[in-house]
């Protein structure tokens, strides 16, 4: 969908961090916006600027994790705005903890907000962009939904999810004039759902791994609609070589983490959240 001026988009998680970056960028290039998350307030510090640039900016207050929470969102924004061309799933929680220690109650929140609202408002958006035969979905992935990372059980488990989804749909609707495609950033600083480890002393790992700007993150967005591109890695190190060779030699690549010290990372960054919570 190259042009986008005039279109109507829906983007969850739209309050902070990257949804905030990518509602403005969708801005600057004349969309207008149904913005989705629980914090009202919040939501309408990021429509104020993309009302700045032009555009129609709703706000429409809605908990993905909640079973009826997509569809009340569908039905408010269809209500809002006539008709939505573009939808973002960029809603999502970490969930950094270890597995066996996580009670059920977590863990399904987790999975219902990162994995089974995306599914639900894409499927409940589709009609209508199949009818008008155009439209766009792209999802926000992760890093740890190409190769799972200690410590991230969940969020690595519905990343996986959405990234198996957007390459499902790319399939099954080929040549309907849909588009869907998943961006996949590294650690994102600054404003993103891991910009609280940057607080945490000694994590050299990161360097290593890489990191991001909510801005890389909200361009890559947009070129990924404009280009109905089927995945963008947003990272500065060269991982794509090493996610094309875990396909085809897992045990090669399985130390690589253990060796650059990731899983000592997030051992860091969970031993200094307790301190910090205990504190």
């Amino acid at each position: 969908m190259r042009e986008l001026a005039g279109r109507n988009a829906v983007v969850t998680g739209a309050s902070r961090g990257i949804g905030r970056h990518i509602a403005v960028a969708l801005a600057a290039r004349g969309v207008h916006l149904v913005l989705s998350a629980r914090s009202e307030p919040e939501l309408e510090r990021t429509a104020a600027a993309a009302r700045a640039r032009g555009v129609r900016a709703t706000v429409v207050a809605a908990d993905l994790a909640h079973p009826d929470g997509a569809a009340q969102l569908v039905e408010r924004s269809l209500d809002e705005a006539g008709a939505i061309d573009l939808l973002v799933n960029n809603a999502g929680v970490q969930c950094l903890g270890r597995f066996a220690r996580t009670d059920l109650d977590t863990l399904l929140d987790a999975v219902h907000l990162n994995l089974i609202s995306v599914l639900q408002l894409t499927r409940l958006l589709l009609p209508g962009m199949l009818e008008r035969g155009r439209g766009h979905v792209v999802s926000i992935g992760s890093m740890t939904g190409k190769a799972g990372v200690a410590y991230n059980v969940a969020y690595s488990t519905t990343k996986f999810g959405v990234v198996g989804m957007t390459q499902a749909l790319r399939a099954e609707y080929h040549g309907s004039g849909l588009g869907f495609s998943v961006v996949i950033p590294g650690i994102v600083r600054g404003d993103g759902l891991a910009a609280w480890l940057q607080d945490v002393p000694g994590l050299r790992a990161r360097t290593l791994v890489g990191t991001t700007t909510p801005a890389r993150v909200a361009q890559a967005t947009v070129r990924a609609i404009q280009r109905d591109l089927p995945e963008i890695v947003v990272n500065p190190t060269p991982v794509r070589p090493l996610l094309a060779l875990a396909a085809l030699a897992p045990r090669a690549v399985e130390p690589i983490p253990r060796i650059i010290g990731v899983p000592e990372m997030y051992r860091r960054a969970l031993a200094y959240r307790d301190h910090e919570s205990r504190a």
